[in-house]
């Protein structure tokens, strides 16, 4: 990509981390790859895959200048993709991990000049419902406090700590807990920063605004609505089908 491409960035540079191979999904592919049960969306079916329901919301968005989608080397599937000839994305190598996949691209992004002030949002490749509406709230809310956000959704079950055999050994108030969801989003130094450091002490983090907080820095949570699911094992995919279709509808 030349260099002027990335100085006439106004927006968003969206990262993609998929380069997992889905363990716990139990299927021949990485789940990013299974199709999400057809839908009609429009005059047409929907016939898509997990990843291209997850990508083609960022790229059809006017507030997101670049997707770095970062895949395995190994990955057999990525080519496939309804959008991989799409202007606005870019593919990059994935690492061991999430957290050294979203690294190589955060490298990529600093190896071409990118502005340090550019917001980044990483978002996890299998969460392809994430709705419009959340992601133009997610930016709006970082433009104002000018500080990491993340989508997020308050915790509705009641909550307990068990020890190794199960047994419950604490009951945990929940009026102050949230699931951090994605899209996540910082700017580029603070976000390469944080990621940078956790790698090089080795600190186990699950998400960006864990490694951002490590490096205290302090975090947002913007809430989301109960749309935005994870896909984790195969019967997500069924409602991941009934919540797009929806979407579609309304």
């Amino acid at each position: 990509m030349p260099y002027s491409e990335i100085d006439n960035i106004s927006g968003c540079v969206a990262i993609v981390p998929a380069a997992g191979v889905g363990r716990r999904f139990f299927s021949d592919i990485p789940k990013q790859y299974s199709i999400i049960p057809p839908f009609k969306l429009g005059e047409r079916s929907s016939k898509k895959c997990v990843l291209d329901f997850t990508l083609s919301l960022l790229l059809e968005s006017d507030q997101i200048d670049k997707v770095i989608l970062v895949v395995s080397n190994k990955d057999q599937y990525y080519s496939n993709l309804k959008e991989i000839e799409h202007k606005k994305l870019v593919i990059v190598d994935g690492g061991v991990e999430r957290i050294n996949s979203v690294h190589n691209a955060l490298k990529y992004l600093f190896d071409i000049g990118i502005n340090a002030n550019v917001p980044v949002l990483v978002h996890d490749a299998v969460r392809p419902c994430l709705s419009k509406h959340d992601l133009n709230l997610l930016i709006k809310k970082y433009n104002e406090l000018n500080a990491p956000c993340f989508l997020s959704s308050k915790v509705s079950d009641s909550i307990k700590r068990v020890d190794e055999s199960g047994q419950v050994i604490e009951n945990v108030e929940r009026d102050d807990l949230v699931r951090a969801l994605t899209p996540q989003i910082a700017k580029f130094k603070d976000l390469n920063k944080a990621i940078s450091t956790v790698i090089q002490n080795d600190v186990l983090v699950t998400d960006e605004i864990a490694a951002l907080i490590n490096c205290d820095y302090s975090a947002n949570a913007v809430p989301s609505n109960g749309s935005n699911i994870k896909i984790t094992y195969a019967e997500d995919l069924e409602l991941a089908s009934e919540i797009l279709s929806r979407a579609n509808k309304s």
